[in-house]
């Protein structure tokens, strides 16, 4: 996470000479504030210059998830964690954690918020359905079945063609004439193998079904086959 704390480092020295009257901070005066207080506050230095590209790469890729630049002196990212006001880097990992967590709860709970506001606006000219222990059928809008994922807008194929074989054995069709795959698998929520007749999401886990495979049906569904 060192291409945080760089950017971060920058952007409160940059606020700080800010509010000491200088109004555009180039990346030069911000680099020789923090190599000073590098100087002043740990047992090593790192120079204006040094400072400077480390920002510059941090920019470059700042947008690219899972990927991050490495600060050598491990005396300089702890410095740069204790100006940033945390006791250590560990600490402002942590932190930072704690934020993004936030982050994604919070979108992810107004994006919910946002997705039942417009179904229940749009609910009476809308087809809903719901999984009905081996099969979709349609069922009338339920606030309270859309924001817990189990009632879902109609799908005619899903509605048609998806459904669980309850008790799959060496004679169901796994296989078209031709070899290719004619059954999809997946675990349900007591880590059960449980076959459907389409691709798709399994309807209690909401993972992607797998095309079933020799190894699969003479493992968990006929050991004959």
């Amino acid at each position: 996470m060192h291409k945080k704390l760089i950017i971060d480092a920058f952007e409160k020295t940059k606020n700080d000479l800010i509010q000491e009257g200088i109004n555009k901070p180039s990346k030069v005066s911000i680099s020789e504030r923090l190599s000073d207080y590098i100087s002043e506050h740990t047992l090593t230095q790192l120079g204006e210059r040094r400072f400077r590209d480390y920002y510059d790469e941090a920019i470059s890729i700042n947008e690219k998830e899972g990927v991050d630049i490495k600060i050598q002196q491990y005396e300089v990212v702890t410095g740069l964690a204790q100006f940033l006001g945390y006791p250590s880097y560990t600490d402002y990992i942590s932190r930072q954690k704690k934020k993004n967590y936030k982050v994604f709860f919070y979108l992810t709970g107004v994006l919910v918020l946002v997705i039942i506001l417009l179904a229940i606006l749009n609910s009476d000219s809308t087809c809903w359905m719901e999984w009905k222990e081996d099969h979709y059928e349609k069922a009338d809008f339920d606030a309270d079945k859309l924001s817990q994922g189990t009632l879902k807008v109609c799908k005619e194929d899903r509605l048609q063609n998806f459904r669980k074989i309850e008790t799959p054995n060496c004679d169901t069709p796994y296989f078209k004439g031709d070899g290719a795959v004619n059954i999809w698998y997946g675990k349900n929520l007591k880590g059960e193998i449980e076959v459907f007749t389409s691709l798709g999401l399994h309807p209690e886990t909401g993972k992607t079904l797998k095309p079933i495979t020799k190894y699969i049906i003479t493992k968990y569904l006929c050991e004959e086959f």
